[in-house]
């Protein structure tokens, strides 16, 4: 044990001297970069109570200045993964006749209120023969920024209700008969919903020549937002319930209810994160929780959790 301790006391020692013989060359320090990025889904999950999936979200996002924008288009699939969560039966659809996945475009444009440099230190991964070695801190600057956002989501998507909010209409239902609604529900819905908040996060790119292992770069752009999420407008399909009815009633017997006329939740929010590659390849990850407007129900039935990593490839402008 004592010479093993000896031996680690020797190899951080060695460390130490090795590192402090590194020279570090700032050639390039740009606080404030402007960039493009664009980036393709690598693994995304969605868990919400009316739909859990994987999903695709394919993007891009500007900085200009004092400007930021920002596009995205999301679909679903392999669709249904809340029933090993929740043990939701497969009792309703958006229709017995058709199935849909969810999608949904965002765009959101930013401008930025303030931004202020401020002391940061740069951490350059020092790799030699395809091994990280040890990282290298150099003190620098960084762009620190406050930003408002406005927005909007239009899509399509699951949503979750109670049989309290179900408006019977009926279809192929036998005189006389008085169907009981399914206790639990999942139906599709078109939605508009406008996004307006704010978001702060910082900016910088760097590059250095570093002794002994050549050029490397390092770059920070992180943004964190809460938004609030108004519905302007929303359409539900109707529910198909295929009725049990027994030998002595058709075997196919559907029972329509609507859900247009349920109550809506008009008011919603989102808070997330995101992290950007801005120069070159490289990945963007982000996480969102949001509470989604729609079908008026308790607030687990409308909440999501979105966690995200994609592929990007980015290009600085200046």
């Amino acid at each position: 044990m004592k010479k093993l301790s000896i031996l680690f006391v020797l190899v951080i020692t060695f460390a130490g001297r090795l590192h402090s013989q590194v020279s570090v060359n700032m050639t390039e320090e740009n606080t404030n970069p402007d960039y493009f990025e664009f980036h393709i889904p690598f693994l995304q999950l969605d868990f919400a109570r009316s739909n859990s999936t994987f999903f695709g979200e394919f993007g891009g996002t500007l900085k200009l200045k004092k400007f930021y924008a920002d596009l995205e288009y999301k679909i679903s699939y392999l669709n249904g993964l809340e029933e090993a969560y929740y043990g939701l039966g497969n009792i309703t659809a958006n229709s017995v006749y058709d199935y849909k996945s969810p999608k949904e475009f965002k765009g959101m444009l930013g401008f930025m209120l303030m931004s202020n440099e401020v002391a940061n230190t740069v951490t350059f991964h020092l790799k030699s023969q395809g091994k990280v070695n040890y990282v290298t801190k150099v003190p620098s600057r960084k762009t620190f920024y406050v930003m408002a956002d406005l927005g909007i989501r239009k899509g399509f998507n699951w949503v979750y209700c109670g049989d309290k909010e179900l408006k019977y209409t009926g279809v192929d239902v036998p005189e006389g008969f008085e169907p009981p609604p399914p206790a639990e529900v999942r139906t599709m819905m078109d939605y508009t919903v406008l996004q307006f908040g704010v978001s702060a996060g910082s900016l910088g790119f760097y590059k250095a020549s570093i002794s002994g292992y050549g050029d490397r770069r390092s770059e920070t752009a992180v943004r964190y937002y809460l938004d609030a999420l108004v519905l302007l407008g929303s359409k539900v399909d109707d529910i198909y319930y295929q009725n049990d009815l027994g030998p002595t009633l058709s075997t196919t017997v559907y029972t329509q209810y609507g859900l247009n006329d349920s109550k809506r939740s008009k008011i919603g929010f989102c808070l997330g994160a995101s992290m950007n590659n801005i120069s070159r390849f490289g990945f963007e990850a982000g996480a969102e929780a949001a509470y989604i407007p729609g079908i008026k129900g308790s607030f687990m039935s409308n909440f999501s959790l979105s966690i995200k990593s994609s592929i990007s490839i980015a290009k600085l402008l200046n």
